[in-house]
């Protein structure tokens, strides 16, 4: 595949703008703007092999930066917290930038992710608000492949609790996702930390996040805590705070 932007590029975004405007759909000029604002402002330009730059990388490339505020690259690396040491439990073993959730809520960090969501920023809380972490963090976790075929609710409230681990939430799991886009491939992911929120009545803790392919894509939905499928995982992090 050429790295090189041809005439051949600009025909396809025209082509991909004249479908749009054919559903009564807006054209491409808002996302094409920003495309260019964030090419000219530093967020792909170079390589590293420093983990803290290459995940800022990717979430400024896709516009994570600039809705936090941030008008370049530079600003938004330098406001991130230093990487974590590798912890001593070996099993969160991979780690993952999480953008602060109370900026760029969790419809929004769909969009920009390509992630499917029929909900709305209210439709999941917390399962232990207690352990929830704050402002733009890091954290060291498992993508759920250990504990495949296992009911969510029981890694959340026994098999992750005796690891001083805490299952991940919705939110953490679309960054997750960002991280690793070929996880799904592999195994779909449970996130039993984020519980379905009803209107008017308690949360009802018995139905649970998850991440998943479907009609070609990913899909952030939800279902019953107490139901193990052997494609399903549930995912967790560190209880501390990175």
């Amino acid at each position: 595949m050429s790295t090189l932007f041809g005439l051949g590029h600009v025909a396809q975004l025209h082509e991909i703008q004249r479908a749009r405007l054919k559903c009564d759909q807006p054209g491409i000029g808002v996302e094409v703007e920003e495309l260019i604002a964030r090419l000219t402002s530093g967020g792909v330009a170079g390589k590293s092999n420093d983990p803290r730059e290459i995940q800022a990388k990717r979430l400024w490339d896709l516009g994570v930066g600039r809705e936090l505020g941030f008008e370049n690259f530079a600003a938004w690396l330098e406001s991130l917290p230093p990487v974590p040491e590798y912890p001593d439990d070996r099993q969160l073993s991979i780690l993952v930038l999480v953008p602060d959730q109370s900026k760029i809520r969790i419809v929004k960090s769909c969009q920009l992710l390509g992630i499917n969501f029929s909900g709305t920023d209210n439709t999941f809380v917390d399962a232990r608000p207690d352990k929830a972490l704050s402002g733009t963090y890091w954290m060291w976790c498992q993508d759920g492949s250990e504990y495949r075929g296992k009911k969510p609710e029981v890694c959340r409230d026994d098999l992750f609790p005796k690891e001083n681990q805490i299952a991940m939430t919705a939110y953490e799991g679309l960054w997750l996702y960002a991280v690793d886009r070929s996880v799904l491939s592999r195994h779909y992911i449970d996130l039993p930390g984020s519980v379905l929120d009803v209107p008017g009545r308690d949360p009802r803790p018995g139905h649970v996040a998850y991440l998943e392919l479907w009609g070609g894509g990913p899909k952030l939905h939800w279902d019953w805590a107490g139901r193990a499928y052997g494609g399903f995982g549930s995912a967790s992090r560190g209880s501390e705070s990175t």
